[in-house]
């Protein structure tokens, strides 16, 4: 991963992110969780797995808030189809998640669990 410096909401910082986190970040209308008025800053999960061929598939998001849902939604099926993980010389899918922490501001944060076929 490469360390580049993203600006959200005219604040700059310095952290490590990958090609989903920045996709994620730019494509996101932060407007639907400023309109929200949130107190304090909430939290959405979501899941996918980018399958052998790069594509996104079985989208799964976990949160109360629907409006946020949705967004996360229509973010990740924008997403391009990505480079797929290969295991032994061969494409392999690999199961992400994304925490996107949400008020004002957004962070966001991926992990790649990589489902290895049976050896």
């Amino acid at each position: 991963m490469a360390t580049k410096t993203i600006k959200r909401n005219n604040k700059h910082r310095e952290i490590t992110v990958s090609k989903p986190q920045l996709f994620v970040n730019r494509e996101f209308n932060l407007n639907l969780s400023k309109d929200l008025n949130l107190s304090e800053p909430k939290q959405i999960e979501a899941f996918f797995i980018i399958d052998e061929n790069g594509n996104l598939t079985g989208m799964k998001v976990r949160n109360s808030e629907v409006t946020i849902q949705a967004e996360i939604l229509r973010v990740l099926r924008k997403m391009p189809v990505m480079k797929p993980a290969i295991h032994k010389g061969k494409n392999v899918s690999v199961l992400c998640s994304i925490i996107v922490k949400y008020g004002n501001e957004i962070e966001i944060d991926v992990v790649y669990i990589p489902e290895r076929p049976n050896d």
